[in-house]
């Protein structure tokens, strides 16, 4: 077992060597100017795109003449006509109330009698127990088949 775990300690520290290794290899074909270089070149890019968009993003034609303030200002003006005309409307009287009363009570169905039995107890509170304690009894039962 001791021969086992030494050995696999060797092949452990040679693999760590071998990826040192190539990690230094690594680093000295990647220079820290290389890599702002690329950067710097993404972010160029980057910014002109954006420029491209806002361009793009500018209205052109008719749809350049027009203000979107004013275009809110004629908005809030149609939505307060229809609400005047909405709240300056003649309201429906209710008809009859009387005689809706009286012909829903018809239509109600009648109260069904009070019980006149007597009550029994459940299982439960007979046997002194919860439904939780029932509960429990009737898995434990299951469990022992």
């Amino acid at each position: 077992m001791m021969l086992e775990n030494q050995r696999t300690t060797v092949e452990t520290v040679s693999a760590l060597r071998n990826a040192a290794q190539a990690s230094k290899q690594t680093m000295t074909e990647m220079k820290i100017g290389d890599v702002d270089s690329v950067l710097d070149e993404i972010n160029e890019q980057t910014d002109q795109m954006q420029q491209i968009q806002d361009a793009m993003a500018q209205p052109i034609g008719a749809a350049a003449d027009l203000d979107e303030d004013e275009l809110m200002g004629e908005l809030e003006e149609l939505e307060s006509a229809q609400l005047d005309a909405a709240l300056l409307a003649p309201a429906a009287a209710p008809a009859a109330p009387a005689r809706a009363a009286a012909a829903k009570a018809k239509a109600e169905p009648a109260m069904p009698a009070a019980p006149s039995g007597t009550v029994r107890p459940a299982r439960a509170a007979a046997a002194g127990k919860t439904a939780e304690e029932l509960e429990l009894e009737a898995l434990e039962a299951e469990m022992a088949q």
